[in-house]
């Protein structure tokens, strides 16, 4: 009986921190991914800050845009049953949180909004279900559901013609099992 409890603490206890300011120097470098795709004028990027991860730029309009975003390489190998708990502190936009399982630069993409407040840092908890599959903003029906094994991207986006300077810092990205 004690090793079964010994082992359930086991997996309480195992967290993924894909990200928080203590690994700061991650070399896997992120990707501006903007509407200038399509002749569109916005702009944006990903740094490191002292208290993590900054995505920052400028969505217009101009030109048919309205979309900034950035996307880096990830490899995930967890189970099915964790969750992702992502802190942040916002600007009062609204972003979407992207994964793709496809290698292509412009394949489908499984998205989920979160909702940010100006000078506040919250905290949002994702699961699987969460995640819907979207290309170009519209959705895309009879795709399989998104499992952690097989992603291979993660991204943020700020679309939805929300326009100006934007701020998102990321604190943390954790993956926790879900009890």
């Amino acid at each position: 009986m004690r090793t079964y409890f010994l082992f359930f603490i086991g997996l309480l206890m195992s967290v993924l921190t894909l990200f928080s300011p203590l690994a700061a120097g991650q070399t896997t470098p992120w990707v501006s991914v903007n509407d200038s795709v399509m002749g569109g004028v916005s702009t944006s990027s990903m740094t490191y800050t002292e208290q993590g991860l900054r995505f920052s730029g400028n969505v217009s309009l101009a030109n048919n845009g309205g979309f900034a975003s950035v996307r880096r390489v990830i490899s995930l190998n967890l189970p099915e049953d964790h969750h992702l708990i992502l802190t942040v502190a916002g600007d009062g936009n609204t972003y979407q949180l992207r994964f793709r399982t496809e290698r292509g630069f412009d394949g489908v993409a499984y998205s989920a909004s979160f909702d940010t407040k100006a000078n506040t840092t919250t905290q949002h908890v994702f699961n699987l279900a969460d995640f819907k599959p979207v290309w170009r903003g519209r959705s895309v029906p009879n795709r399989p559901k998104l499992t952690w094994q097989d992603v291979i991207q993660m991204g943020f986006m700020l679309t939805d013609k929300q326009t100006g300077e934007f701020v998102l810092d990321i604190v943390d990205i954790d993956f926790k099992p879900t009890i």
